[in-house]
């Protein structure tokens, strides 16, 4: 066998008939993986392998404040500390960007929520001492490159509205809106 993205193996480790029915492929924790990797499984050979996935063709309700309850492509069984794959779409993770030897890294500083496809509402503390910050939006795990889907990462306008009334002292009134420098596509 050989290693292999979950989506495109039909007889990995996941319940197919529900991954061609709802487009999820299920991951699950604590069980044994040649692959040591949860967002691969082993196949068994080439002739296995599903390049497209199968949709229900039912309609999707789309629009502000709409989740995914049942995530989206993967979904993590066992633990319900985790969000689904795709579950909260406005979830936004905001990063302080450096350089270090001569490439882009990113700090995790914050987290906010998308308002507006130009507008984050996010805690006024992280603006206190960052500088160069980023809005990442379709991170789901933050300790590795590979994404389903691409995220989008945009700079945030250093023009924050903060409340009137924050202090920084007791974290008062800890709330700001973040203008982004673009519009997010979703």
């Amino acid at each position: 066998g050989f290693c292999s993205p979950k989506y495109l193996c039909p007889n990995g480790t996941y319940n197919e008939a529900n991954a061609q029915n709802q487009e999820i492929i299920m991951l699950r924790f604590g069980e044994e993986d040649v692959c040591q990797d949860y967002m691969q499984v082993c196949c068994s050979n080439a002739t296995s392998m599903r390049y497209e996935l199968v949709t229900n063709n039912e309609p999707v309700e789309y629009g502000c404040g709409i989740s995914n309850p049942g995530g989206l492509i993967y979904q993590v069984e066992g633990n319900r500390t985790y969000a689904q794959y795709g579950e909260f779409p406005w979830v936004v993770a905001i990063l302080e960007a450096f350089y270090s030897s001569n490439e882009q890294q990113f700090t995790y500083v914050g987290g906010g929520t998308l308002i507006h496809p130009r507008f984050v509402v996010t805690a006024a503390h992280i603006f206190n001492k960052t500088e160069n910050l980023v809005a990442s939006f379709g991170e789901w795990d933050m300790n590795r490159d590979e994404n389903v889907y691409p995220k989008q990462n945009i700079d945030i306008d250093r023009t924050i509205i903060v409340h009137p009334e924050y202090s920084s002292v007791g974290l008062l009134n800890d709330i700001a809106l973040a203008q982004l420098k673009q519009n997010v596509v979703y």
